[in-house]
């Protein structure tokens, strides 16, 4: 995440955390525990990077 632009917060025990550098409004938060993680995770990363990751219907 650090090379399109991102930066990680570190002082949330439960969540990691990602804030575009370049918009303070952009901000990406997944679980530590990745069994956790959900489909609306995975959809709030593709939307705010979609132009760094291509999603693709299987």
């Amino acid at each position: 995440m650090a090379g399109p632009g991102w930066e990680r917060y570190l002082n949330n025990p439960v969540l990691i955390q990602f804030h575009k550098r370049s918009s303070s409004v952009l901000l990406i938060s997944v679980p530590r525990d990745f069994s956790k993680m959900k489909s609306m995770h995975m959809y709030d990363i593709a939307v705010k990077t979609r132009n760094v990751f291509v999603v693709r219907d299987v």
